[in-house]
């Protein structure tokens, strides 16, 4: 699976992803795979290569998406185990991840390793909503229920400091971020010579949020 990851720059996200960070919090119910359509192929034959098989999709689970994708359901038909292999979007297979509903899922299995995009509150089973529907709010809840502390709001999860300054502080939801940045967790599989920005291609997101540090928040931190 490594080789084939590292040939079609496939990745496993999703809850997968955050188990390998909270060992016994929760079980995984899928495998999510992300990849860009010309891997699209490849990854596919290798899951039914395992004898799973394609199954019907619940579209409904769909609106969750920020994007339009392509997702295919496999289900082993002993086991009864799920394979869910995602594709579309033209350029970096992270935007995926950087579009799920919270933070707290936004970290990444590629073939060199794990990539965690927001690790201070990740690590500490701690996130910020991005996103807020009804199915997303099935999501969370899910997360909730197994000790993780989710909020809409930013000040409730960071102390931020008089000298914030939006779009520069590391904890303000509209900044740009990079990949490349060093703000990142990365763990690789083989750290011996192992260097992240030559493996991984730099790319930039944002949160679809706004910043809620205005004057009254601000007073309020440094009386």
């Amino acid at each position: 699976m490594k080789e084939l990851m590292c040939q079609t720059g496939a990745i496993i996200s999703g809850s997968a992803a955050l188990a390998l960070l909270h060992p016994h919090q929760f079980v995984p119910n899928d495998i999510n795979f992300y990849v860009l359509p010309p891997g699209f192929p490849a990854v596919l034959k290798y899951i039914e290569d395992y004898g799973y098989k394609i199954r019907p999709y619940d579209r409904a689970l769909l609106n969750y998406f920020h994007q339009n994708i392509v997702v295919v359901r496999l289900v082993h038909p002993i086991s009864h185990k799920s394979v869910n292999l995602m594709t579309g979007l033209d350029s970096h297979v992270v935007k995926f991840v950087t579009r799920f509903h919270s933070t707290l899922v936004m970290n990444y299995l590629s073939w060199f390793g794990l990539v965690v995009l927001y690790p201070e509150w990740t690590l500490n089973k701690r996130s910020l909503i991005v996103t807020d529907t009804l199915a997303s709010q099935r999501c969370v809840m899910k997360y909730v229920d197994c000790g993780y502390a989710l909020y809409h709001n930013v000040l409730e999860l960071t102390e931020l400091l008089e000298e914030h300054v939006c779009q520069v502080n590391l904890y303000c939801p509209i900044l740009t971020h990079f990949l490349h940045n060093g703000h990142c967790f990365v763990e690789a599989f083989e750290p011996d010579g192992f260097n992240f920005e030559a493996q991984e291609h730099d790319m930039s997101w944002s949160l679809p949020v706004s910043c809620s540090f205005d004057r009254l928040d601000r007073d309020r931190f440094v009386e």
